[in-house]
């Protein structure tokens, strides 16, 4: 029994040695599931906030001036200058969304991404028009 003993401990002895490799390993694999855990969140959220955005755009995107004939039909329609506005800055959430989200895929950049989430997806001119209370 203690010959069996003897050889359990040199082979953890040898196993333990040559841990150097799946340590190694290990600490390599920790290292990505944590850059994964901190990007991930943020893609995700950044993927629904486009989506609504985009939503949003397409909800934007109709023609607010009518011109209808004697008897109701619409002749033509068209844009104000306001509501061409409206559309310019939902078109510009939108791509600058895009373009951060794809920063973020492609780099591994989160930093225009996560700004643009802590403002609600706008950017700051926006966020600061809103909090101060003024349309642009």
């Amino acid at each position: 029994m203690a010959n069996t003993v003897k050889t359990i401990q040199e082979k953890v002895l040898d196993q333990i040695s040559k841990l150097g490799d799946r340590v190694e390993s290990s600490v390599v694999d920790m290292m990505v599931d944590k850059e994964l855990n901190r990007r991930t969140p943020a893609l995700v959220q950044g993927l629904e906030k486009l989506t609504e955005f985009e939503a949003e755009y397409k909800k934007t995107d109709k023609p607010d001036v009518i011109t209808r004939d004697r008897d109701g039909k619409e002749i033509s329609s068209g844009y104000s200058a306001k509501k061409l506005e409206e559309i310019k800055k939902a078109g510009e959430r939108v791509s600058k969304l895009e373009k951060a989200i794809e920063k973020a895929f492609e780099h591994g950049d989160l930093k225009d991404l996560n700004q643009l989430l802590q403002q609600g997806g706008k950017d700051k001119k926006e966020s600061e028009a809103e909090a101060t209370g003024e349309a642009s």
